[in-house]
Parts: structure tokens; sequence; C-alpha cells
């Protein structure tokens, strides 16, 4: 299951056109259900096994109680918090109440740092119940674009946020 998902994102990297400015994360994350599917179906009925959009970490009715996360007004960031609410992750394989793989992703036109922290903060709790998590960060950017210097601000401003989030 990992190389396929490996192989799906890749895919969507490779076919990735930096100057369609229409493109959006949702027609990231609908390629992906499209793709996934062809061997992890989404079902309604059966919810052991399978592809789970939107996964909640925290859902009283199910029950799932994993996550709960909060933004903090005073510091503008968002933070671990047993008060908090559920956080949604774009897709989960495997048991419903308990999926072992954890997939976001993300598109924005310009860092947004909190945005990228809030993903790695719901995919590397240790409360949560993932053994694989994988994370599709694309940054599009229409001026001043510099392909070797933004590599190296992406990958600095990745390590800060993993380390703002404190994973043991």
């Amino acid at each position: 299951m990992e190389e396929l998902i490996k192989k799906i994102i890749k895919e969507i990297y490779d076919n990735i056109e930096s100057e369609n400015h229409a493109l959006n994360e949702r027609y990231i994350h609908h390629y992906f259900t499209k793709r996934i599917q062809e061997e992890v179906p989404i079902t309604f009925s059966k919810l052991d096994e399978g592809l789970h959009p939107e996964w909640p970490t925290f859902k009283k009715s199910i029950p799932i109680d994993y996550g709960k996360y909060r933004f903090n007004k005073n510091t503008k960031k968002y933070e671990t918090n047993t008060n908090g609410t559920a956080g949604f992750i774009d897709f989960c394989i495997g048991k419903y109440n308990k999926p072992q793989i954890a997939i976001e992703f993300l598109h924005k036109f310009g860092w947004t740092s909190e945005d990228v922290i809030f993903d790695f903060m719901k995919l590397l709790d240790k409360v949560n119940p993932f053994e694989i998590s994988f994370s599709f960060i694309l940054i599009s950017r229409e001026k001043n674009y510099q392909p070797k210097r933004m590599l190296w601000l992406l990958k600095k401003k990745s390590i800060h946020a993993l380390k703002l989030q404190k994973v043991d």
C-alpha cells in the first residue's frame, strides 16, 4: 500500500503544471481519490477497512477519541488541546476507528507556516493511531521564483515546522 501511495503522489507531482492557477487542493484530492480507489475502495455500509476521506481524529458517536486541536488566538498558533476539537485528515486507510495510514495534501499560493505545522501536528501526534503518514505540500508562486533558493527555504521551514511540533 505504501508503494502505491508513493506512486500516485509521484504521478501528481509529475503532472502538475505550475502555470495553471486554476489548480487547487481539491483537484489533487479528486485525482488521488480516483487513483487510490482502483485498489482501495470507499465503502458506505462497511467501515472496517478501506479509504476514509476527511477522517476525524475525534468523533463521539463512533467513538473515535484521538487527537484534539485548537487555534490559540493569543499566540496565533495551532496546538494540541484535550478540550479542543477534531482535526480532519484528508485521507486515511485501514479500519475506520483505527486507520494505519494517514495522507495530507496542502496546496497554497505562497508559504503559510501555520497550515504546514497544523498538518504535521495531526500526522505526527503520538495519540493518533497512524503507523505511516504522508504529506504532500505544493506551494505555487507567481513571481521571483528561484528554484534552488526556494527548495532550500522550503526545506528549512519544513524542518522548523517539525521542530515546533516537538515529536518524541
